[in-house]
């Protein structure tokens, strides 16, 4: 599976609605709303300064980072950000540090030693994913993929990611993720089902030993569905969405 576009695992932005009602946000708002807006490095940097909560230096860095990916004052505070207390606040420095060029800058090694601790599993994958973005032939990157599906009346994109295990050797791990299309959270079809197929089309168990199958059905409030399975090289498998009537499936090849 070729490298794709580096993504966030999809229920990232809801933790940070709040910054955007922050006099800090405003501001930033009001510097970087054109093109040709007059912000700059010195501008950006102060603001981060002053930020006064997490989620706003988040909001701060990242339009430092669209003009600046190699700048070292939000390096610095997104290597902290790696190891705050909110998994949501490290999936977004991961996510960011990704997109950043300047491998000297220790972000490497940052990735790699919050890899190795993190608890979280959402937030190890984008650790992942970015460190792919960074250093793909690290051992312990991920590459990802999404696709645009249409199910029905609803544009979802299906999030696909791999790495090898540091389990076992010969073991390739792999996750899975469904949303909808778009920047903003939205709650997905309640009812949507997703099933993961080998490839004589049977529901695959959770591990040999599970009378349970890798498969997820969307509540009220969902806005994603994710899953993890494992692999070999060469082996198949179909990912299958079902909502009502409307089914499509997607096979891969690991």
């Amino acid at each position: 599976m070729a490298q794709g576009t580096l993504v966030t695992l999809l229920n990232l932005y809801s933790p940070l609605a709040s910054a955007y009602r922050s006099p800090t946000q405003a501001r930033l708002n009001e510097l970087t709303s054109s093109p040709d807006s007059p912000a700059n490095r010195t501008d950006l940097e102060e603001l981060l300064q002053q930020a006064a909560s997490d989620r706003v230096k988040l909001a701060v860095i990242g339009k430092i980072i669209d003009r600046d990916p190699e700048n070292a004052v939000a390096l610095e505070a997104l290597k902290l950000l790696l190891a705050n207390r909110s998994e949501h606040i490290r999936r977004l420095a991961a996510f960011y540090l990704g997109q950043c060029t300047d491998e000297d800058s220790g972000i490497l090694e940052a990735l790699v030693e919050q890899i190795r601790q993190e608890e979280d599993s959402e937030a190890c994958w984008q650790m992942a994913m970015s460190l792919g973005q960074i250093a793909p032939e690290h051992p312990e990157a991920a590459i990802a993929q999404t696709k645009a599906i249409q199910l029905g009346s609803y544009p979802l994109v299906l999030l696909v990611a791999l790495k090898l295990s540091q389990a076992q050797s010969d073991q390739i791990d792999i996750f899975l993720q469904v949303k909808q299309q778009g920047e903003e959270p939205t709650n997905l079809p309640e009812g949507l089902e997703l099933v993961v197929l080998d490839s004589n089309g049977n529901k695959v168990p959770r591990d040999s030993s599970s009378s349970e199958y890798l498969e997820k059905v969307a509540l009220a409030d969902d806005i994603c569905l994710p899953l993890e399975l494992y692999g070999s090289p060469g082996e198949e498998f179909t990912v299958s969405l079902k909502y009502q009537e409307d089914r499509i499936a997607e096979t891969f090849i690991i």
